[in-house]
């Protein structure tokens, strides 16, 4: 059992014989692909820009204001609205 060395003359025989074929152009899926990509990266950025501008509170610890103003407004409109009557 022998091992048989390639003849390099046959290889190039060989590679002279098959047809050679561009690298196919990028299409329009690769190009999509690549828009979407661009898509996601601004989108990232964009976020990080909007956080930045609440120095990354995601849960608003320093929120401070009034709860519930728009009930006790409405609650104080219905109570007028049924005195009226």
């Amino acid at each position: 059992m022998s091992q048989s060395i390639p003849d390099f003359d046959d290889q190039e025989e060989q590679s002279e014989t098959q047809e050679l074929f561009q690298k196919p152009r990028a299409g329009v899926y690769t190009m999509l692909l690549f828009v979407s990509f661009c898509a996601l990266l601004t989108g990232i950025f964009c976020l990080h820009k909007e956080m930045e501008s609440y120095n990354f509170d995601f849960r608003a610890r320093g929120a401070h204001g009034e709860h519930n103003v728009l009930s006790a407004d409405v609650a104080g409109r219905s109570g007028d609205s049924q005195d009226e009557e």
